[in-house]
């Protein structure tokens, strides 16, 4: 009998009382001084009220700033299921059908594979199954000078790893296509599309599109890296696949209209019954581990800017973000009338416990500690970048090959220069993003050099030249490990 009533506990989800919310404040006090987290803004939405809205931290470690409930974040990778819901709106407007050819309605779409090129659907855009790996080509966007426009067409130049529709991998770039999609058949820009079709109809007051209005805010989350605040950066040619700037009052509105079925709290729809359900539906799997089977879950894969899996034996809708300075979460349980919301300005992997001891606290009661649990991946993630530090590591001497000074191209992203600086030492820049990746060049042995890039986020790599018979160097690669941005992708010839 107690089995059975525990199992029917767990079909239901449940508002929390005032000491139990006292609680999950104390919990996530004390989770935040674990992580050396500096700011996290959260909010729990259960039956179409935000049942538990909580800030914690700094939104500027320095000015000691704090973090309100009205504190507005970069969303990053939460902006994909704006695109979607985008593209759903677009659908139930009879201007364009899931099944339709990209290439019919963009004549200037260009993938690879010619035959792929004919044959990508509008709804391929959204569930990451265009046959390459996760994050390929996402240097294209990246700091860079391009626009969407010219980062889709230059993607097109990268082969893929994987048959058509054959293998799951993460495409930021198939979004910025989908944001193209969007422009054209709206006659408005990705920006504006997301602000008068969803933002105004939610009344999301706090939420914006475009970079120059999020700065524009006095409550704004400055990001930070490895516990300092850096200098926001422009990635507005990725539309479509980030953008959205909001904060958890707001996005507590857009996690309303989803569980909603697309319903706008006047009732009108925002989103068709049909397209949400056609948008949360399974389009890409993903394996499963025995760890997954272990914990009931028996699927999950990519739905249309989302991810669809199992938890607590709910069907979950979820889906994270991450930009420099920026990690975020939110989950969906739409069967339980359930989300929650986890956004902040640092580079720990807290969101994810966050979430998870928010979605027990909901379902099940019986809370775990997360973010113990959690600690040692995140300690491993330090001494990861502990070992791409120590990949540089030589012994600095004179740079040997003034034949290297010049111009190089890779066929994809463009050039690259090696000069000499202001103090007579070589340095290598990264043409589309000057900015960011700039930095002077230090022999280590043979033909290979250690580079610093401007750029806080990334560690330090290696250049690796290969040269001609007379030791001239010809081209370069460059070495450096990061699990966000595939340089190995790249080969640098030099121009003549």
């Amino acid at each position: 009998m107690h089995k059975y009533l525990v199992l029917i506990a767990m079909l239901f989800t449940f508002s929390l009382q005032a000491q139990e919310k006292e609680s999950i404040t104390n919990y996530l006090s004390n989770a935040m001084e674990m992580y050396n987290q500096q700011g996290m803004s959260v909010a729990v939405v259960k039956d179409g009220k935000v049942d538990y809205a909580q800030a914690f931290g700094y939104a500027h470690i320095d000015n000691k700033t704090s973090v309100d409930v009205n504190t507005v974040f970069e969303l990053a990778s939460l902006s994909k299921a704006f695109t979607a819901a985008s593209v759903g709106i677009l659908v139930d407007n009879g201007l364009v059908k899931w099944d339709d050819k990209v290439k019919d309605h963009l004549p200037d779409f260009k993938m690879y594979d010619p035959y792929v090129e004919e044959n990508f659907l509008v709804e391929d855009l959204l569930c990451h199954r265009n046959g390459y790996n996760t994050f390929d080509g996402d240097l294209l966007w990246y700091g860079t000078n391009y626009s969407a426009k010219e980062i889709a067409e230059r993607f097109s130049k990268l082969a893929p790893k994987h048959g058509f529709r054959t293998e799951y991998g993460y495409s930021n770039l198939n979004f910025v296509n989908a944001g193209l999609l969007i422009e054209k058949l709206s006659g408005q820009s990705w920006a504006d599309f997301i602000q008068d079709s969803i933002l105004t109809p939610l009344g999301m007051e706090n939420s914006y599109t475009k970079l120059e209005y999020f700065k524009a805010q006095r409550n704004k989350a400055h990001p930070h890296v490895k516990g300092r605040p850096i200098a926001y950066q422009n990635f507005d040619n990725c539309v479509g696949a980030v953008g959205v700037r909001s904060n958890v009052l707001d996005l507590a509105k857009w996690a309303n209209m989803w569980l909603n079925k697309g319903m706008l709290p006047d009732s009108t729809a925002l989103l068709s019954p049909a397209t949400v359900n056609k948008i949360f539906q399974l389009h890409t799997p993903q394996p499963i581990s025995e760890g997954d089977i272990n914990n009931n879950i028996l699927f999950k894969g990519a739905a249309l800017g989302w991810f669809v899996t199992m938890y607590n034996d709910h069907r979950i809708l979820k889906h994270s973000g991450g930009l420099p300075g920026f990690i975020l979460n939110l989950a969906l349980l739409p069967e339980e009338k359930l989300a929650v919301v986890v956004l902040t300005n640092s580079e720990t992997i807290l969101p994810f416990a966050t979430t998870n001891y928010l979605l027990d606290a909901y379902t099940i009661g019986n809370v775990e500690d997360w973010a113990a649990k959690y600690l040692p991946f995140q300690k491993k993630r330090e001494e990861t970048q502990v070992k791409y530090k120590q990949l540089v590591q030589g012994v600095p001497q004179k740079f040997p090959h003034i034949a290297a000074l010049g111009t190089y191209e890779d066929v994809m992203y463009g050039k690259a220069t090696i000069a000499l600086n202001k103090n007579g030492e070589p340095q290598l820049t990264l043409n589309p993003a000057a900015d960011l990746f700039t930095g002077e060049l230090k022999h280590l042995s043979g033909a290979s050099y250690e580079v610093k890039f401007n750029d806080p986020f990334l560690p330090a790599g290696r250049v690796h030249f290969k040269t001609d018979k007379t030791g001239v160097p010809i081209s370069f690669e460059i070495e450096l490990p990061n699990p966000d941005f595939h340089f190995y992708n790249l080969n640098f010839k030099k121009k003549k």
